[in-house]
């Protein structure tokens, strides 16, 4: 069977059966050892090493999740394809889920690539360090085809390590989390995932089961969390020395640098004082570039009221303290956040669980017209929720905040940057919109799942909102952006006065009006560079660094970016690091472009697919033990 990406391929859509082998009883330090060969070889390790493709003397064997450890320049182009395809169960399927099309294919094998070709020169401040990008990779069937989310995927942290000037290695590995390990004990897949949370019958009472007695230490999400996995797909947060791979509904998992081994839960180096893990964790935890700490949230959106935890750790990843604070709302769905160098700027809007959908098996969360957006301002000194100033604010959604910080001409002031939507469908796991038409204050069509980058002023002492602005329009020409998403900023000037924010552009068709298809997700197909003074924005697209300027708009794709400061002091001394899939070609190539000019300074070339995921970050070289 012929495949390439993009291409429609069948799903099945029945249900899987439960097989009894015994529960296994899973270590709080999570085994990084692949499972044992009774589970056999995947199938496209094992119908490579039949058709003596993948020969032993270049590849090293690697358990069940296929190969690793080959020079690129031992591999022929046969061997590069075969690393890239999709799992058998997915090519051999009868229906289709665009989630698990257009690049969003899984890989079947885990694999490091040595002795990457590198375009250009690796710039001092780069070399030494890894880009890690977070992501789905399913790794067997999932129980529903048709129901399958991109945010149910097993995770795998793709790593790029920048070992000199013109050297660099590719790596690849699943988050061995407690989920995974489990599955692969059973042979099958068997949670459910965030669009089916309705019990499924016997399968949840074994799962309820495993929960609770089949692990030793703590378990890996909230009490409330059964039929779906917590596959630590969506972050990835470097502290410590390690990467934090986190997931909405979950603990965050540690894995230790150089190598991606899974070492466990994040358990703040054992200080964590509640005696067990039982949050979730957000994707987004900040770093404060004077004092080291790392802040992030946690949510809980069963209990009533529903409510927030606001969690602080030290540089070296000890427990300092935790927050409960209500929310002011529904149970809503809360991504990201924002910090200054003395406050703590929550972030709800009204993409709310609805407990009775979630129990009928429609799609569990809904977004409120009616209901207000609202931002949290708590001193990050403070221990009490009573100290929280609720401002309200129009109907809208922020999934993501650029940055947030003290107004340096009043101190009653704060102004946040975050990437404004419409409304928000969740992606595909809240309920599709009436058919009656809504127009949004610009007089357009309402967008959804697309964001601009947007101002907001907000008064503490006052509690409102000064100035809520729109920082880019609708442009009167073609092929020019506006709507973008997945920013970020020069790292040492995270919660401090900043003048310019970085982003990803949307496609240039969804930037002339046309909405994401449902169940898809947007393309990211330009680097956008914004000047948060003159309202100025920069553009880059991908085509251009890839010498294909004639190309097809929406063969290269991004999903996120990270900005890598320089030797200097200076905001746009800085590069900013990507990777790009080329879709056409099956191939990736981790970009590193000049912050100031959005000029290419570097590439290292990726020759198999990589598939497409979520948020990244950047271990700069000394943040971590390279002796691992």
């Amino acid at each position: 069977m012929e495949w390439r990406p993009g291409t429609a391929l069948p799903l099945d859509t029945g249900q899987l059966q439960l097989t009894r082998r015994g529960i296994p009883r899973h270590d709080q330090r999570c085994s990084s050892k692949a499972p044992s060969s009774k589970s056999g070889l995947s199938s496209l390790a094992a119908a490579a090493v039949a058709a003596g493709r993948l020969r032993g003397r270049r590849l090293t064997r690697s358990g069940s999740h296929g190969f690793s450890d080959a020079a690129v320049g031992e591999l022929d182009a046969s061997d590069l394809r075969q690393l890239g395809r999709p799992p058998a169960w997915l090519l051999e399927a009868k229906d289709r889920n665009l989630q698990l099309l257009d690049g969003w294919e899984p890989v079947s094998s885990e694999l490091t690539l040595r002795d990457l070709h590198i375009r250009g020169r690796v710039p001092a401040h780069v070399r030494g360090g890894i880009f890690l990008r977070n992501g789905p990779n399913q790794a067997m069937a999932p129980v529903s085809m048709q129901d399958y989310h991109i945010f149910d995927g097993h995770g795998m942290i793709h790593a790029v390590h920048f070992l000199g000037e013109h050297e660099a290695t590719y790596t690849r590995r699943y988050v061995r989390t407690q989920a995974l390990q489990f599955e692969e004990s059973q042979g099958q897949c068997l949670y459910t995932g965030m669009k089916k949370m309705l019990p499924q019958f016997p399968t949840f009472f074994w799962l309820l089961f495993e929960k609770y007695f089949g692990s030793s230490g703590s378990t890996d999400s909230p009490y409330w969390v059964i039929q779906n996995r917590n596959p630590a797909n969506n972050g990835c947060t470097v502290h410590a020395g390690r990467v934090l791979a986190t997931w909405e509904a979950g603990w965050a998992y540690e894995m230790r640098l150089p190598d991606l081994d899974t070492l466990g839960l994040f358990s703040f180096e054992g200080s964590w004082k509640d005696g067990a893990v039982t949050d979730n964790c957000s994707a987004h935890g900040k770093q404060d570039p004077e004092t080291g700490q790392l802040i992030t949230i946690s949510y809980n959106m069963i209990e009533l009221p529903p409510w927030l935890r606001v969690i602080t750790a030290s540089a070296d990843g000890t427990l300092e303290k935790t927050v409960k604070v209500p929310l002011p709302s529904g149970a809503a769905l809360l991504h990201d956040f924002g910090i200054t160098s003395t406050r703590v700027i929550l972030n709800v809007g009204p993409l709310n669980l609805v407990p009775l959908k979630m129990v009928s098996g429609a799609p569990p969360f809904d977004f409120d017209f009616s209901a207000k957006c609202y931002f949290g301002i708590l001193s990050r000194s403070s221990d009490s929720a009573d100290d929280v100033i609720w401002v309200e604010a129009e109907n809208c959604f922020n999934f993501h905040v650029l940055n947030a910080y003290d107004d340096p001409t009043d101190p009653n002031r704060v102004i946040v940057h975050t990437f404004r939507q419409d409304y928000t469908l969740g992606l595909g796991m809240g309920s599709k919109l009436n058919e009656e038409t809504r127009t949004s204050p610009h007089g357009r069509p309402l967008q959804g799942d697309t964001a601009v980058l947007h101002r907001w002023v907000l008064d503490v002492q006052e509690a409102r909102v000064v100035q809520s602005k729109r920082l880019h329009e609708p442009p009167t020409g073609p092929n020019r952006s506006w709507l973008s998403d997945f920013g970020a900023v020069n790292p040492r000037y995270v919660g401090r006065p900043h003048c310019f924010g970085w982003s990803l552009g949307f496609a240039s068709e969804i930037q002339e009006g046309a909405a994401v298809p449902e169940g898809s997700v947007a393309r990211f197909t330009k680097v956008l560079k914004h000047d948060l003074v003159t309202g100025e924005l920069f553009e880059h697209d991908l085509r251009e660094s890839a010498g294909a300027a004639e190309a097809e708009e929406g063969r290269f794709v991004c999903n996120d970016l990270t900005v890598v400061p320089g030797v200097g002091g200076g905001e746009e001394d800085a590069s900013l690091v990507l990777l790009v899939h080329d879709l056409e070609e099956e191939t990736a190539e981790l970009r590193v472009l000049d912050a100031s000019t959005l000029t290419l300074q570097c590439a290292a070339e990726i020759p198999t697919r990589v598939p497409l995921g979520f948020h990244c970050s950047f271990a700069a070289a000394g943040s971590f033990d390279p002796a691992h």
